[in-house]
């Protein structure tokens, strides 16, 4: 009996060939025990989400160019785990924001939106097997680095990566085919960041 198949292939298109890579500078970031329900749509897309009452995504914005995302498969007896890894650097000023900063590093169960320079949105740490419960995996603080710099033009921006291993790769957020549309669904779905 086999227990694997393989349904396509993947062609590169010239819009795939010459997409470019990057990240914008702003991600928005959600607990998935606050999501009351998502909507999956074809193959890795999430279509919508419905956060419970009281809750809501935070934005964190910092410089063009500054963050990343992607994943890295771990080959295990069972499963290969999909590690989705969000690379973020938090560009912080106040207390408030140390704060933040300082409860980031205790959760888990988070998911994140990236807008990529090539205008989609990608979604990490949502899992989509109809077999485990989404809310059962998510992303969690896992490296971090931040200091004064020894001089002047070194960065000061706290570096934070977030990863967790799921069964699946990252989802595009495509609940519209619209860019502008989809930023709009996630800043409705946002509370105000702090320091705004």
């Amino acid at each position: 009996m086999s227990c694997q198949a393989l349904s396509l292939g993947v062609q590169a298109s010239c819009l795939a060939i010459k997409k470019p890579g990057g990240v914008d500078k702003r991600v928005w970031i959600g607990l998935l025990d606050d999501v009351a329900s998502i909507t999956l749509g074809t193959g890795n897309t999430l279509s919508a989400f419905v956060m419970k009452a009281g809750k809501g995504l935070t934005q964190w914005t910092g410089r063009r160019e500054k963050n990343s995302a992607g994943s890295e498969i771990e080959i295990g007896e069972n499963v290969t785990v999909r590690k989705q890894l969000v690379s973020l650097s938090v560009y912080w000023e106040t207390a408030a924001q140390l704060t933040t900063l300082d409860e980031l590093l205790d959760l888990e169960g988070l998911f994140v939106f990236v807008e990529t320079n090539s205008g989609t949105i990608e979604v990490y740490g949502v899992n989509i097997s109809n077999t485990y419960n989404f809310n059962n995996f998510g992303l969690k603080p896992t490296k971090n680095s931040g200091n004064t710099g020894k001089v002047i033009n070194d960065t000061t921006a706290f570096a934070l990566e977030l990863s967790g291993g799921l069964t699946n790769l990252q989802l595009i957020f495509r609940p519209t085919s619209d860019l502008g549309s989809n930023i709009l669904y996630l800043n409705l779905k946002s509370i105000d960041p702090v320091g705004s």
